[in-house]
C-alpha cells in the first residue's frame, strides 16, 4: 500500500511540475504576443492555440476576427514571435523534446 501511494504521488508531482511548465510557456508567449500585436486577453490566447493547432499558420477564421492579421508582414511577426517564444521556453524546459516543436505531427497540449 505504500509503495502504490508513493507511486502515486511521484506521479502526480511530475505532472504537475510538466503542466506549470507549459502554463509558464503559454504565459511567455501570451506576453510576446501582447508586445506586437493589440488584442484583447482571450484573442491572445485564442491566437495562440490557433497557431499551435494549425501547424503556425494563420487561420482564415484568426484573419477574420483580427482583420490586421491580413497584412502578410505583421502575420509573418506574429508567428515568428509566438513560435520563438514557445521554441526559448521549451528549449529551458524540455531540451529532449526539441525536435517536437518544428514537427508536422506534434503540438503542445496548452
Amino acid at each position: 500500500m505504500q509503495h502504490t501511494a508513493q507511486v502515486v504521488a511521484q506521479n502526480i508531482h511530475s505532472e504537475m511540475a510538466e503542466k506549470a511548465r507549459i502554463l509558464v510557456i503559454f504565459q511567455r508567449a501570451q506576453e510576446k504576443l501582447k508586445e506586437v500585436l493589440e488584442m484583447p486577453d482571450q484573442g491572445i490566447t485564442q491566437g495562440i492555440h490557433s497557431l499551435n493547432e494549425n501547424g503556425w499558420q494563420v487561420s482564415g477564421k484568426l484573419k477574420q476576427a483580427y482583420p490586421q492579421l491580413e497584412k502578410q508582414e505583421l502575420t509573418e511577426h506574429v508567428v515568428e514571435t509566438v513560435r520563438s517564444s514557445v521554441h526559448y521556453s521549451m528549449r529551458i524546459f524540455f531540451p529532449y523534446a526539441m525536435h517536437d516543436i518544428y514537427g508536422t505531427t506534434s503540438r503542445l497540449s496548452f
